[in-house]
């Protein structure tokens, strides 16, 4: 579970997040949702503490997060895997270096069991048959999917997306959002994902928190969203041309 306490920050004087409260269930898939620099992907950056909330606490399953120096953020980003808008591969290497690299330094093993691990995790998101491919032969969705890979890996017990079908075609959006289903309910991990995709949102979340002027507006199924009365909400989800 993941935890947010009256959470606020403030870049310039100028406030972006005014007292975030809500709860990340343990083993769910969550959104956070809202318009652009209602502070979304200042909320889930909090979690590993790349960004730094003001005031307010973030508790990873009883921890308490905010606070911690550099050396305890260590464990913490261990268990909390950050997946980038961008895929953040390194072009040089294969895809199973790409996997089995991290795994080698982070659990201390060798290049043979590194890259034993990356191939059981690689072909689980169905991505074994690009095993000896470079990302800049990839399309974006399938360099997503050797990101996601990468970070099962390293068996987090929390998935943090920021903007995961950002720049891929509908075919693609849509694959990875069942891949983050399907990954999430098989190894009962918790998933946070901050997306403006309306598509995404209905067939993959299962809770929502809608952030608007640096507050919570909305807090509940997807299926409640889409049916709100509630005017910001409406404008949000059901736009005009």
């Amino acid at each position: 579970m993941i935890v947010f306490d009256d959470i606020h920050k403030s870049f310039n004087n100028s406030p972006v997040l005014r007292g975030v409260s809500f709860r990340v269930a343990k083993a769910s898939v969550h959104f956070v949702m809202g318009m652009s620099g209602a502070g979304k992907s200042v909320t889930i950056k909090s979690v590993i503490g790349l960004i730094r909330p003001d005031r307010g606490r973030i508790l990873v399953d009883g921890r308490e997060v905010t606070g911690l120096d550099e050396a305890d953020l260590v464990e913490v980003r261990a268990q909390c895997q950050y997946i980038f808008q961008h895929a953040t591969l390194f072009d040089h290497l294969t895809v199973l270096e790409n996997v089995a690299m991290p795994v080698a330094k982070r659990m201390k093993v060798s290049t043979a069991i590194a890259q034993a691990r990356a191939r059981a995790v690689l072909e689980s998101v169905h991505a074994d048959d690009i095993l000896e491919r470079f990302p800049p032969e990839l399309g974006k969705g399938s360099q997503k999917r050797v990101a996601i890979a990468r970070a099962l890996a390293l068996e987090p017990r929390v998935m943090l997306y920021d903007e995961p079908t950002t720049g891929l075609d509908p075919v693609a959006a849509r694959r990875i959002d069942a891949l983050i289903r399907e990954t999430s309910h098989r190894h009962g991990l918790t998933s946070m994902v901050v997306s403006h995709d309306l598509t995404s949102v209905r067939g993959t979340a299962d809770h929502v928190s809608f952030l608007h002027e640096g507050r919570i507006r909305y807090d509940g199924s997807a299926d409640g969203l889409f049916a709100t009365s509630d005017e910001v909400l409406a404008t949000f989800m059901h736009p005009r041309g």
